[in-house]
């Protein structure tokens, strides 16, 4: 995941590796509901004059609709839009003399978009994998300060249909 939060990239750097778990149901057609969990946790140092150490986490619960359409017996694709829950929190230490003083935390959640595609290899009628791109839409506001949660994802995956 590359974040969309400018200033992100200072703290814990430009890319993320957040694992999902997905599961969908077909209900007419090729068209299907699906739901996903996600997170991510990631540590770094505070803003360049300070250095302390910094934790970043996001859990992202989504919910959405997905269209399966077919190239050939082997190859497919999808297209899916939908909502999705971000909770984050970061803490940030202030340390002294090699020892934590104080412990800062800031937390929230925001409701957002998630859309995205994917190319798909099916093996057999029941395995395939999947090479899927999109993006995360939502932000909050921190102390009046508005911060962008989500961003680019790319991923590569493995599935089974029941």
């Amino acid at each position: 995941m590359l974040p969309s939060e400018g200033s992100f990239d200072d703290v814990y750097g430009k890319s993320l590796f957040s694992p999902e778990i997905k599961a969908g149901y077909k209900f007419y057609r090729d068209f299907y509901v699906w739901g996903g969990y996600s997170f991510l946790s990631k540590n770094g140092k505070s803003y360049p004059e300070f250095k302390e150490p910094a934790k970043w986490e996001e859990k992202f619960l989504s919910l959405g609709l997905g269209y399966f359409g077919n190239f050939s017996i082997t190859f497919g694709w999808k297209a899916e839009v939908g909502l999705i829950y971000v909770s984050f929190t970061e803490k940030m230490s202030q340390i002294e003399e090699g020892e934590v003083v104080d412990t800062f935390s800031e937390s929230g959640n925001a409701l957002g978009l998630r859309i995205g595609g994917a190319s798909i290899f099916k093996f057999s009628d029941r395995l395939f994998t999947e090479i899927s791109l999109g993006y995360l839409f939502a932000s909050d506001k921190v102390n009046e300060i508005s911060i962008k949660l989500g961003g680019l994802r790319a991923g590569i995956g493995l599935g089974v249909r029941f």
